[in-house]
């Protein structure tokens, strides 16, 4: 496996967040999709609707399939990681309850 191949298995692994600035920037346009399309990570990209459209009609990624694909995708993981972080407050909760009661 080529050190590349090994870097993004791993980072598809973590299934994590990456923030990409620049989203004017048509080559951040296609790293996105790149990142949504290999299912390495749920990308970020910062920039006005407006960059951000200009930037997709520049690569000609402006697929309204892609995009509805992409935001699903984003709105599954960002409903996992709610889930997630409730659960670890109720554990959290439960585990801080515990300890005072062993306090008193």
């Amino acid at each position: 496996m080529k050190a590349l191949d090994s870097i993004i298995a791993r980072a598809a692994a973590l299934n994590g967040t990456v923030v990409l600035p620049e989203g004017q920037d048509a080559r951040v346009i296609t790293a996105a999709c790149a990142c949504v399309d290999r299912k390495i990570c749920t990308p970020i990209v910062l920039g006005t609707p407006a960059e951000i459209a200009e930037a997709e009609a520049e690569e000609m990624l402006s697929d309204p399939e892609m995009k509805d694909m992409a935001q699903e995708e984003f709105l599954q993981a960002k409903a996992e990681k709610e889930d997630l972080f409730e659960k670890l407050q109720i554990l959290l909760l439960t585990h801080l309850h515990l300890n005072s009661s062993n306090l008193l």
